[in-house]
């Protein structure tokens, strides 16, 4: 029995072969959404001509092509791909700075300190149901659960 094909792709790109990549994995699934996250790689790289050269291989998001701190080169940068900020973006302090840049947010609980602020961040509305992506994925790097006495002082 073959598995069924997955209906959504999180592909994680450096900054090579950038295009070559993401066609070969459009021939291989043809009907998956495909969402890049560049992990802040694509600094110094064309990103008009390649944000085009994305456009016809379906690409629904491009998640931090920059590094946090360089996002201001984004203002006037046309996108015809959404783009969602993640390591720019931590608290709802974060989203006014961004708000000309990006039109999506990566809320990671661990990254923001919880679900009371990532519900801020939402403007009180349940994250996952309200989402269109939900991408759930980071608990699985950890090498180990967190503690909840971790971040209480001792003595």
């Amino acid at each position: 029995m073959r598995a069924a094909p997955a209906p959504l792709l999180k592909i994680k790109l450096d900054r090579e072969a950038i295009v070559d990549k993401v066609a070969a994995i459009r021939r291989a699934a043809p009907d998956a959404t495909l969402i890049v996250d560049a992990n802040e790689a694509w600094s110094g790289l064309a990103l008009p001509p390649l944000f085009a050269a994305l456009l016809p291989y379906r690409v629904v998001m491009l998640e931090q092509p920059l590094p946090a701190g360089e996002d201001a080169a984004l203002q006037h940068i046309a996108h015809p791909i959404p783009l969602c900020t993640d390591e720019s973006c931590h608290t709802r302090r974060d989203i006014a700075a961004l708000r000309d840049r990006y039109e999506m947010i990566n809320i990671k609980l661990d990254k923001c300190g919880g679900l009371t602020e990532a519900l801020a961040m939402e403007v009180a509305l349940p994250v996952a149901l309200q989402a269109e992506h939900v991408d759930l994925d980071g608990p699985i790097w950890l090498a180990a659960d967190s503690s909840p006495f971790l971040f209480c002082s001792q003595g």
